[in-house]
């Protein structure tokens, strides 16, 4: 019984990462039915080869430096008085 049973349940999980995975369009993405569906952009940057440490103390490389930076770019702001936003 419990062996029928797992293997049901196996036989579903599969069908079911079929039956998603051949969507057409992915989630989010509306089409032309005139909604108002957020696109999504994506900027690569290459940073050069992969950077022995990600630590800022410990970080000697202009490799690991560009990642460094571009890691904790968007953590903080300045408005326009000069005041950090978080």
């Amino acid at each position: 019984m419990k062996r029928k049973f797992s293997l049901m349940l196996v036989l579903v999980l599969v069908c079911s990462l079929f039956f998603v995975a051949c969507t057409d369009k992915p989630e989010g993405e509306k089409g032309e039915e005139g909604s108002s569906a957020a696109k999504v952009e994506t900027l690569e940057v290459c940073v050069g080869p992969d950077p022995d440490t990600i630590d800022p103390a410990l970080n000697s490389s202009v490799d690991g430096a560009t990642l460094i930076i571009h890691a904790f770019e968007g953590l903080m702001t300045l408005d326009k008085d000069g005041v950090p936003v978080y």
